[in-house]
């Protein structure tokens, strides 16, 4: 009995953790309607991110936004999407971090396990493939897998 109780107890504690993360990302995150955030997003310099409306992000996303990360109106990021605005300086002989913006249109798509590189720009309406390696700007209108 002690242990069906200290399981439900356990269950309980795991979902009110998952409601309070979620509204405070929620909170922080978006002044705009964000219809999915979920609970296991991972987030670097939560302060340079900009959502708009209608933004979903699916499980275990990953955003470091050591530089500026924009997302448009209606941009899904399925799960394990990677987006990074960081990477190393290989001229530096202290391998310090440089970092670029990402910018992301209205009405995109980022297929599961994408990654999005620092400095790329992707333009409304742009599908991105599941797995896809997006390391240059992608046009409007554009489906990119790769």
């Amino acid at each position: 009995m002690k242990n069906k109780i200290l399981y439900i107890l356990k269950n309980f504690f795991d979902l009110l953790s998952v409601i309070v993360q979620r509204g405070y990302l929620k909170h922080v995150l978006a002044s705009n309607d964000v219809k999915y955030i979920s609970g296991d997003l991972s987030l670097k310099y939560p302060e340079n991110i900009i959502l708009g409306n209608d933004v979903r992000i699916g499980r275990k996303v990953t955003i470091g936004a050591l530089a500026k990360v924009k997302l448009g109106d209606n941009v899904t990021l399925s799960q394990g999407v990677l987006l990074e605005t960081a990477g190393l300086d290989l001229k530096s002989r202290s391998r310090l971090h440089k970092a670029k913006p990402i910018s992301i249109g209205n009405d995109v798509w980022i297929g599961a396990n994408a990654m999005v590189l620092a400095g790329v720009t992707i333009g409304d309406g742009v599908v991105i493939g599941a797995g896809t390696v997006v390391r240059k700007n992608i046009a409007a209108g554009e489906v990119f897998t790769g």
